[in-house]
This record gives C-alpha cells, structure tokens and sequence, in this order.
C-alpha cells in the first residue's frame, strides 16, 4: 500500500486546494465556486477512499495465525495451536480460542501469537540482554496520518463547510434541519477513520501511563497489579476497519480484563520495545514486586 502513498498525498494537496475553494466561495456567496470547491475537496476524498478500500482488500488474503516461540534468542513460528486461518471474521474466533488455551491452563510453549504478515516483520526484532529497567508502556497509533487519514480529515471538513454554508448557497434555513442528521454522519465517520483518537491516547499513556513493563511481565500503575507473560498471551494483528485491512495493528492481552492497544505497525518502537520484553527469553517477573518507578 505504500508504494501508492505519494500519488495520494498529491491528489490530497488537491482536494485541499479545492478545499480552500470550497471556504471562499460559501464566505463570499459564490454558490458556483463553493460546488467547484466540494467536488474537489469532498469527491476526491471519496474517491480515494474508496480505492484504497478496495486496494485493501485486493492485497490482503486471509493470513494464517503463527504462535511466537521463545529459543535462546532464536524465534520461530509454532503450528502447536489449533488455529483458523486469521481474517477480519476469524478474529474473534481466535481471540476464543486463545482464552480457551489460557483457561485450560495447559503448557505452551508460545507466549504470543501473530497473523503471518505481521509475524515476518516481528522475527527481524533482535532481543536485547538486558532490559531490567521498568519503562511506561506508549500505546497509540499517533504516527499513523497515512494518505487515507488525511482524505478522512478533508472529508469531514468539506462536509462541515457544506453544512455551515446551507444557508448562503441555497438561501433557506429548510435543507439545514432536514438533512442534518445525514451531514453530522458524513463529519463524523470521516473523523473517525483519522489517527486523531489514538493519538490523544498516545499522548496520554506519555504523561500519565496505565501500565509500567519490564522483562517478562506489566504492571498497573494504579493498582501494582502485575501480568505476566507466563500466565497470558498476546495477540498481535493487523488493525481491522471498514474498508479492510490497516498497516496499523492492534494488540490484545487475553487472559486479563479486556486490555487492546493500537500502535502505528510493526515497527513502530513503542510496540518493539513491548515486544523485546514480552517474549524476551529470561522473563524476570519478580522484579516487578519493587516499588513501581514514579
């Protein structure tokens, strides 16, 4: 998907120039420059969302799950766990059987299982010897204003435009009412398909991190409740939306309270250092019953 980023970022430097066309014709009551505007700004926007949708899911076939497997320093895909093939519809049939794995209590000899995409990116990590030190756990995906964000971002604006300008381009307050529930759906999913939400939370775990991880093992900071990557598994997979498959992924902790974490992709290094320590080979879990760092 990356290789077509550079021809959408210039077909986004266009929809905003049509965006500012947009701006100037409902400021000066031009209705006919403000169309030329939205048919820029907003049918360029739709029109390259739906591309890339459609490039989604053209490259991105059902991906077999791999378990992650610690030797010395040598990681290797385990077929030890009876899984499906992983798709966005065998997600949460995964996410069962993994719970399942962990309830049984059965020894495993994995303490994280991967899609094969994102799993071919996680062997290149190389694990450090010493990780002792606690460190707060980043998550987020803050980093992640892809070509698609940014025709999200130029979406919603043209339709909130388009809503606040009603009434200058067709002069009656009647379509306004009528239509609004319809223009607050096309602001609002738009935004929704930006990285603005788990960049706010990226920030967040910066200045006041729910979680502290070491070698081996997290620890809330609230509470001092420790997981250890004995006792739970991490799934890591592409990140899911609407239009299929993200280069984003998310991370979910099964075997405790529901705990999901997005980062930018594979090798973002805030989901690298997570996984250093989460697979390193000498887990030291009883560190973590020394005071927390502040």
């Amino acid at each position: 998907m990356r290789r077509f980023d550079r021809p959408l970022w210039v077909l986004n430097g266009i929809a905003a120039v049509g965006l500012v066309l947009q701006v100037t014709g409902v400021t000066a009551g031009t209705p006919t420059l403000a169309f030329i505007g939205l048919g820029l700004a907003g049918g360029l926007s739709v029109l390259m969302l739906g591309v890339s949708g459609l490039l989604r899911l053209a490259r991105n076939p059902p991906s077999p799950a791999g378990g992650a497997r610690n030797q010395g320093h040598d990681r290797t895909a385990t077929t030890n766990v009876d899984l499906p093939a992983w798709s966005p519809r065998t997600d949460a049939i995964i996410l069962e059987r993994l719970q399942a794995i962990f309830e049984d209590d059965l020894p495993r000899g994995f303490r994280a299982v991967a899609d094969s995409e994102t799993w071919s990116n996680l062997e290149k990590v190389p694990i450090l010897p010493d990780l002792l030190e606690e460190e707060p756990l980043v998550h987020g995906a803050w980093r992640s204003w892809r070509p698609q964000a940014a025709s999200s971002l130029v979406l919603a604006a043209s339709m909130l435009i388009m809503f606040a300008g009603m009434r200058s381009l067709f002069g009656a307050a009647g379509p306004t009412m009528i239509f609004s529930p319809f223009y607050i759906l096309f602001i609002v999913g738009p935004l929704c398909g930006t990285p603005i939400l788990s960049g706010l939370s990226r920030f967040w775990s910066h200045v006041m991190p729910r979680f502290t991880m070491g070698t081996g093992f997290l620890r809330t900071r609230g509470t001092g409740r420790v997981i250890r990557t004995d006792r739970s598994i991490l799934f890591v997979r592409r990140m899911v939306s609407p239009l299929g498959l993200d280069d984003r992924i998310m991370v979910d902790l099964v075997g405790v309270p529901t705990r999901r974490l997005y980062y930018d992709g594979p090798d973002d290094p805030a989901f690298v250092d997570l996984w250093r320590r989460w697979i390193h080979p000498n887990p030291r879990p009883e560190l973590a019953t020394s005071e927390p760092p502040r």
